[in-house]
Order: C-alpha cells, then sequence, then structure tokens
C-alpha cells in the first residue's frame, strides 16, 4: 500500500494582514496545497494541527486505498472513533473507498488548568433552510456562524461573495454573534483527489472549517442534510459526523428530527428568513434564481404555509404551469416533494398546488415503474 502524506503545517501573515494556513497533500504523483485564509483575528491552530487536515485527508486516502500519513499530530483518543468512520464509509461506498492505516506523530499535550471553557458553540450557516433551522432552534445558545467561501459557492465569484458577506453580516449583528469566515481551496483539493463533494466530501471541508476556528469555539453544529428518518449515505449524517470530533472540538449533527418541510414551517415567520433565505446552487449571480428544484420546492412550502409573499429573496407567486411541467431530478428531490405535497393536503385553499404536485409524482413514479430502454 502507498502513502497520502499531509505535509508540515505553515502559517503566514499576507501582506494585507491575513493569517493564512498550508499544507501540502501528497499522492502518486500529485502535490496539492490546501489552504485557509481567515482575517487576523483568527489565532493560527499550532497545537495538534493534524486535526485541521484530518478529516479530508481521511477521505482522500480511502478514495485511493493508501496509508495516511500526517506530519504533524492528532489529538489523543482519536482513532477509535475515525475507525469507526472508515468502517461507515467503506460500507456505504464499497466499490470506491477502504480502510486504510492512520500514521501520525504523538499528541503533542499541555497541561491546561481551566475552571471553565469560554469558547463559543459554532454553527455552520450559509443562509439556507437547514442554516436557518439551525439558527432558530438554538437561538441563544449560539455565539459564531460559520461560513467557508470556496464551498458552497466556488472561489471565483467576488461580486456574489460580496453580496453573501453582507446577508452574513447582518445576520451576525442582529443576532450579536461572531462571524468566523474563512477563504479555503478544501472543495478543489478533494475533487483533485476523486471525492465526491455531496455524497462524500462536504461533510469532512465542514469539519476542517471548524477545527480552523477551535481557539474559538468548543462545539460545531452542523446543520442536518437530511431527516434521521431520510438519512442516507452522505457527505454529512447522523451516523458519521459525531466520529470526527476531538478533545478540542464536539461535532453536532444539528436538526435530523425533522424534515426539510419542518424546517421551513419553523423559520416561515422569522424575520431574518425572510430577509435573507438563500437556497440557490445552480447559479452565483443572485441568491435564488426561482427555477431550480430546490427553489421550486421552497418556494412551494412557503406558498403553501401562505408565507411566500413575506420571503425577498423568491417571487412572491409560485407559477403552476412552471410546477406542473418540472421534470424531477431522481428519488431525493421526489422524497421532498412528497412532504410538500402531504403538508398541501392540509391546506385546502391550496388543492389546485396539490394537484399539480401529485400529477408531477405520478410522472416520476411512471418513470420508474417504466424506464426508457438504454440505447
Amino acid at each position: 500500500m502507498g502513502i497520502f502524506r499531509v505535509g508540515q503545517t505553515k502559517y503566514a501573515v499576507t501582506d494585507t494582514g491575513r493569517h493564512r494556513t498550508t499544507a501540502i497533500f501528497s499522492w502518486g504523483t500529485t502535490n496539492v496545497e490546501a489552504y485557509f485564509e481567515t482575517d487576523s483575528r483568527v489565532p493560527f491552530l499550532r497545537s495538534n494541527a493534524g486535526d485541521l487536515w484530518l478529516a479530508p485527508a481521511l477521505m482522500m486516502a480511502m478514495r485511493h486505498n493508501l496509508t495516511l500519513e500526517l506530519h504533524d499530530p492528532i489529538s489523543d483518543s482519536r482513532l477509535e472513533n475515525l475507525d469507526v468512520a472508515q468502517d461507515i464509509i467503506s460500507t456505504w461506498y464499497p466499490d470506491r473507498m477502504s480502510k486504510v492505516v492512520i500514521k501520525a506523530p504523538p499528541s503533542a499535550r499541555r497541561k491546561r488548568f481551566r475552571r471553565r471553557d469560554t469558547r463559543a458553540i459554532g454553527a455552520c450557516f450559509t443562509g439556507g433552510v437547514d442554516s436557518f433551522h439551525t439558527l432558530v432552534k438554538n437561538r441563544g445558545r449560539i455565539g459564531a456562524l460559520i461560513y467557508g467561501y470556496g464551498l458552497d459557492i466556488p472561489l471565483g465569484h467576488p461580486e456574489f461573495e460580496a453580496e453573501v458577506t453582507s446577508l452574513l453580516e447582518q445576520v451576525a449583528a442582529a443576532e450579536n454573534v461572531q462571524l468566523l469566515a474563512a477563504e479555503t481551496n478544501i472543495r478543489r483539493v478533494l475533487g483533485r483527489g476523486g471525492v465526491s463533494w455531496g455524497y462524500e466530501g462536504h461533510g469532512v471541508a465542514l469539519v476542517s472549517l471548524a477545527a480552523l476556528f477551535t481557539p474559538l469555539i468548543r462545539t460545531v453544529l452542523i446543520p442536518s442534510s437530511h431527516s434521521y428518518s431520510a438519512a442516507t449515505p452522505w457527505g454529512s449524517h447522523p451516523m458519521l459526523d459525531h466520529r470526527w470530533s476531538s478533545p478540542r472540538l464536539q461535532v453536532v449533527y444539528d436538526g435530523g428530527e425533522s424534515s426539510r418541510v419542518r424546517k421551513t414551517q419553523l423559520i416561515a415567520h422569522d424575520p431574518l428568513a425572510q430577509k435573507f433565505l438563500r437556497v440557490c446552487y445552480k447559479q452565483f449571480e443572485e441568491f435564488n434564481c426561482g427555477r431550480c428544484g430546490k427553489c421550486m420546492r421552497t418556494m412551494t412550502t412557503l406558498q403553501v404555509l401562505n408565507q411566500l409573499k413575506n420571503f425577498n429573496t423568491f417571487p412572491p407567486q409560485v407559477d403552476l404551469d412552471f410546477v406542473r411541467n418540472f421534470q424531477l431530478a431522481g428519488k431525493n428531490d421526489a422524497a421532498r416533494i412528497r412532504d410538500v405535497y402531504e403538508l398541501a393536503l392540509d391546506y385546502p385553499e391550496h388543492a389546485e398546488l396539490a394537484s399539480v404536485l401529485s400529477d408531477m409524482l405520478e410522472r416520476f413514479d411512471a418513470g420508474l415503474a417504466n424506464p426508457e430502454p438504454v440505447g
């Protein structure tokens, strides 16, 4: 078995005073520099720096069936949880992922005599339904919003990034919490390593981002992608996320008790969500295109709840003809539209929308029963 190496963590202060943390990922003939860059308020992570790179590097090593060798130490007591994480991932994706050996120097132990840990609880936040659900549900507990430029928005969209920055700053100010943000290329690095972003990579990227901020946070809440009842193999998962925890950082899969429809119900009357909700990932020019599957199912849910007109980032009304002709992309889309349909049945004034959604689901189910021939 070959070696997947993570080189020494290096620290630099840029010409503009920002803090830049880097390491070289090496496998075969490939060498890629991974980086995080923050403003100067965020201290460098100098103790057990291997924790910063461990989760994404392990996913890449498993993808290539290579022993993972880190130059810098990782925190004590992590290997047992990582062994279970590898069992889960390799069981989900037996043709893509293999269990590997992890090698790292002994933990850099430092005696600390703290009576109380004053670091904050942080929540990953993009402005979407899952993010706002976690924020509203945990309001008063959360002390920091965490965001990574280069994760949900690919690097290279400065004008849209500026709009998202304004969103994040306004929400953080309204909630009286810190905004902890970093620019990173870790999504690109995972892609170079052949790791699928949705099914495999995005969860470990968020864990790595959170590890960067452990001088300031003790817990990170990762907003759930799926409910516990609907959880399928995915990069962030209730069986998996807490396995990435360390003695310095507790990782929590938050919101799994609620479906996307139930989450939307919770935030439907929240003034911040009404002003800033951003769910679209198909384009990077405006918060929501209003035409993709994610926009459509969010808009139809808000329409059923009689709240769509109050959301500034969407058109005020659902176009029924557009919904009538919409083609569902797969089982995940269908499951979430089925939830919206079942909600609409409780609102007689939206009988027509319920009928349109029913027709959409019938077409999808018929396509599964009678798939088109290949070739």
